[in-house]
């Protein structure tokens, strides 16, 4: 039954974000405002049922929450810390559901 909450919270987000979309009439503050105010409304939703962001950037490289998709040279950095995050990872419920695509620093050669 979760689920059926979600969707149901979730297309109420999408049906406001597309009355904005659709309406010549709302000029580009509110909708920022509107599309602004939809996203917070979706997070706070998916928080509620246990979907949590997981901060990535300047830890180190953990292979349960990160894909690597790039290993940079940063002499100024820790080899095998996070310095480029290109996707937000999620927990839910503590579980990994989705990892951060992440580049990682290594030594100069």
């Amino acid at each position: 039954m979760p689920c059926v909450v979600i969707i149901v919270q979730v297309r109420a987000a999408q049906d406001v974000m597309t009355k904005l979309y659709t309406d010549p009439a709302a000029n580009a503050y509110y909708a920022k405002l509107g599309v602004k105010m939809t996203y917070q409304q979706m997070l706070s939703t998916l928080s509620r049922h246990g979907l949590q962001p997981f901060d990535s950037l300047r830890q180190p490289f953990d292979p349960r929450l990160h894909q690597a998709i790039k290993r940079v040279v940063r002499p100024e950095v820790e080899p095998g810390t996070v310095v480029t995050v290109a996707q937000q990872g999620f927990l839910l419920k503590g579980r990994l559901l989705r990892p951060a695509l992440v580049e990682v620093a290594i030594a100069k050669d």
